[in-house]
């Protein structure tokens, strides 16, 4: 059970505009990825409905990975194949990406 400092910090995440902004541009360098293999629609729902998911969920090999980071690289993030690994999932990944601005 979530006590009452969680459950702020969960509220916070999603009504947070900034951090829905770059959530927005790592679900579309995700979509944009040639190479990722989503298994299935109840991945996809999760993933647009704001859910952490997996790159392992999402298909996303080594390459398919790196792709991502040239993809977030090229709209003003500096991130690494290495901090996309990491990361592990789209949520920790955005972490990521606010803790580096």
């Amino acid at each position: 059970m979530l006590g009452p400092r969680a459950r702020h910090r969960r509220t916070a995440r999603v009504d947070d505009p900034g951090r829905a902004r770059v959530r927005e541009l790592v679900v579309a360098a995700v979509l944009r990825n040639p190479l990722a293999e989503i298994a299935g629609p109840n991945v996809m729902d999760r993933l647009t409905t704001g859910a952490d998911v997996t790159f392992d969920e999402l298909g996303l090999d080594s390459l398919a990975r790196l792709t991502v980071a040239v993809d977030l690289d090229e709209h003003g993030f500096a991130v690494s194949e290495s901090d996309v690994n990491d990361a592990g999932s789209i949520d920790r990944l955005v972490d990521v990406l606010l803790a580096s601005r």
